[in-house]
């Protein structure tokens, strides 16, 4: 069955330049996995105040990650900054210069550049901006820079799903492996202990009951049952799978991550229980895998 949204990782990139009546805008997207979502905004200062609806607009897009989100703004004629140059201002000071000049016999050109340098002289002038109208255009441009990041996270989100499903194919088929050798943990313990039994006999053969012989390894073998653990690991697998593969729009790394705790439990609880060999050895190598999974788990969204 496809998802009607797929695996995302949470590493990504995106970019796109979108022309508007304000100028263009040049969006730039990247982002490396993080617990939460933590959104970097850098913008022209013109736009601050959109600040926070463009945050919340990423989030909500892009769901976990650490994200740095970097606006560029080439202003149109309408949008661009002018210069005012207060001719009053410029001019009386150019006649005092010109004045003094002349009582102290110098002569010399106007210093035009330290002239247009005196405060009130010159000043920048911002057309005002439209805060509604800004935003709509903001959103235009960091939808369109979302897109090839979403794509970005999707296909190295499809990557991690395929390596994910063979390593759980794997840990099913070690389980497989702990299944049929299970009942030689009851019957290695009965040997042993019928050997201690026989050499307690040879001091002492009147103090052997039989009864209590089959007593304690009645209780053993209840002690070293792993039935309940491998029911559990294959309801989890089943899960993990569901998760993977399942028509689900919520966040399936969480879900996955906790699943794989639940995989780390029954199976350390197996490796406590079943002290064969063979046993052991299976279990440190589905612990290795186990492994592998958290630390991929940690880039999907």
């Amino acid at each position: 069955m496809e998802r009607t949204m797929p695996v995302y990782s949470m590493t990504g990139y995106g970019q796109a330049r979108t022309q508007t009546p304000l100028g263009e805008f040049a969006v730039q997207l990247k982002s490396v996995n993080n617990r939460f979502a933590d959104v970097q905004v850098r913008m022209p200062r013109e736009f601050n105040a959109l600040e926070i609806p463009l945050r919340d607009r990423v989030k909500n897009a892009l769901l976990r990650g650490k994200i740095d989100v970097a606006i560029q703004w080439s202003p149109s004629e309408q949008a661009a900054r002018t210069v005012k140059l207060d001719k009053e201002i410029i001019n009386s000071l150019r006649e005092q210069i010109m004045e003094m000049q002349r009582e102290w016999g110098a002569e010399s050109d106007v210093p035009w550049r330290d002239l247009l340098g005196l405060p009130g002289a010159a000043s920048i002038e911002q057309p005002e901006i439209d805060l509604e109208t800004a935003r709509e255009m903001l959103e235009q441009a960091v939808d369109a820079a979302l897109k090839p990041m979403l794509e970005s996270r999707a296909n190295e989100g499809n990557a991690l799903k395929e390596h994910l499903l063979a390593e759980i194919c794997e840990l099913i088929t070690m389980t497989e492996t702990v299944e049929t050798v299970r009942g030689e943990v009851v019957e290695q313990y009965r040997e042993k202990l019928m050997k201690r039994l026989e050499e307690l006999m040879q001091r002492a053969p009147d103090a052997i009951d039989d009864s209590r012989i089959e007593a304690e390894v009645l209780i053993m073998a209840e002690r070293c049952d792993i039935t309940e653990e491998l029911v559990r690991l294959r309801s989890h697998f089943q899960a993990f799978n569901n998760e993977l593969t399942g028509d689900t729009t919520d966040e399936v790394g969480k879900g996955l991550e906790f699943l794989t705790q639940e995989l780390n439990r029954e199976v350390n609880t197996i490796g406590s229980k079943a002290r064969l060999t063979s046993v052991n050895s299976t279990v440190v190598e589905m612990k290795k895998i186990i492994e592998k999974i958290r630390e991929q788990l940690a880039n999907i969204v």
